[in-house]
């Protein structure tokens, strides 16, 4: 019977007799200890692409501040202008000059974050769109291209495609990204 009948067959503390020394066999603190170090390398992995990732979008999130801005800005020149079909050439060609010194610098942003993170399909669906709103429609449907083959589920960017065909002559395809 494993259990004592009475107290007094309970052996006091001071009774008890000693217990054999702890002896380490050896590699079974390795045993414990690798497992550990290998959890704490992925948690690390882990948190390093977390922060990566975190840090991606946070840098994409002012990349869309900084365009809202511009674009503001753009509209901006553009009610100032008051162009009309009689506007010079000169004229024209001032206000593309104040919209580029606006939008190149921020153009140079939007690729240095598209060398940094060329699977970033959102920045290239809004870089595609600042080009398209700037008149480079060649260069806003190369960007929407490549976002294309990255995934087909952003809506923006089914959008954006969608109205450069139907207002550069491709309906059909048009109608098929709506």
């Amino acid at each position: 019977d494993p259990f004592p009948a009475t107290m007094n067959e309970i052996p006091s503390p001071l009774e008890r007799p000693p217990q054999a020394p702890l002896t380490r066999r050896r590699g079974a603190s390795l045993r414990l200890v690798i497992p550990f170090l290998l959890l704490l390398c992925g948690a690390g992995w882990c948190l390093r692409e977390h922060f990566a990732q975190a840090r991606s979008e946070w840098q994409y999130r002012s990349l869309l501040q900084e365009q809202a801005t511009v674009a503001m800005t753009i509209n901006t020149l553009w009610k100032q202008a008051n162009l009309y079909p009689s506007t010079s050439e000169k004229q024209w060609r001032l206000l593309q000059q104040k919209i580029s010194e606006h939008t190149t610098p921020l153009c140079r942003e939007y690729e240095a974050f598209l060398r940094e993170h060329p699977a970033h399909d959102r920045a290239m669906t809004s870089y595609g769109a600042l080009l398209d709103d700037v008149g480079q429609n060649e260069a806003a449907l190369g960007w929407w291209s490549k976002a294309i083959h990255i995934s087909n589920l952003n809506p923006n960017l089914l959008n954006n495609l969608a109205n450069h065909y139907s207002h550069y002559g491709e309906p059909l395809l048009a109608l098929h990204l709506y």
